[in-house]
């Protein structure tokens, strides 16, 4: 898996496949500087899933790609 996304709700989408993320809007509001972002999106980029796991039905985003942007 080779994607991230940005979605218009703040979460940094790890993989187009999967339902975890980083809520960046969260950790934005709370005041993080720009060093802790760059930490947190660094830190999620480097520990995301190495695949996309379409046919683990748990982990699997069940929003259609037209909403995700894939």
């Amino acid at each position: 898996c080779n994607k991230v996304r940005l979605m218009s709700d703040g979460m940094l989408k790890l993989c187009l496949g999967h339902n975890d993320g980083t809520d960046l809007k969260s950790l934005l509001r709370s005041g993080a500087s720009d060093e802790e972002l760059l930490y947190h999106i660094k830190d999620s980029i480097y520990n995301k899933p190495k695949e996309h796991e379409f046919l683990n039905a748990e982990n699997t985003d069940k929003t259609p790609m037209s909403e995700i942007g894939g």
